[in-house]
């Protein structure tokens, strides 16, 4: 099971930095052809809008998986093992909750989005929107495995995914502030 959450998240990475990248080609492109072609590229917003959408909701459940989200952050110090659990308990019902409800909306949403389209591009708007029940669901199952490992695992302590330990190798950390 391990291993199937972590290549879901090494996916839903991927797919980010895929996003990311597409992002920045794609507006250096619109402001080369603009600024020194002195023509404009009509899809390159609207290809730019649809990569925004998927990176951002994908990142944001990376983040999830991470336990990157300001719960963890505000009670990281807390000692007691069973004040850990119920906060960790409290995040996850909070996470998966709003998770839940935007996958749901989003999902529900998609009818109706798959009626319009882009106008350069000529693809209906809801390859964009899909971003959203996707990326949400995906929040849930991973706020469902952070729970998890919190909750039962021997120490009480998430276990670090692979970015997470590169994160810390990498980073100088001084009183809480990465420099």
């Amino acid at each position: 099971m391990n291993g199937a959450l972590e290549a879901l998240f090494k996916a839903t990475v991927a797919v980010a930095m895929l996003g990311l990248s597409v992002i920045v080609v794609v507006v250096s492109w619109q402001v080369f052809s603009r600024y020194v072609a002195g023509t404009s590229a009509s899809w390159a917003p609207e290809v730019a809008q649809l990569a925004f959408v998927w990176t951002a909701i994908f990142a944001i459940a990376a983040g999830v998986r991470e336990g990157r989200h300001m719960v963890v952050d505000a009670f990281s110090s807390v000692k007691s093992r069973g004040l850990h659990v119920i906060l960790d308990t409290v995040a996850a019902i909070a996470v998966v909750g709003v998770s839940g409800v935007l996958a749901w909306y989003g999902y529900d949403s998609l009818s109706i989005s798959f009626r319009r389209v882009f106008p350069a591009l000529g693809i209906e708007t809801g390859w964009m929107f899909l971003a959203v029940p996707v990326g949400f669901a995906l929040c849930m199952v991973f706020g469902i495995e952070n729970w998890a490992r919190s909750v039962f695992s021997r120490d009480g302590a998430n276990t670090k995914s692979e970015v997470q330990l590169i994160l810390e190798e990498t980073a100088d950390v001084n009183d809480g502030e990465v420099r």
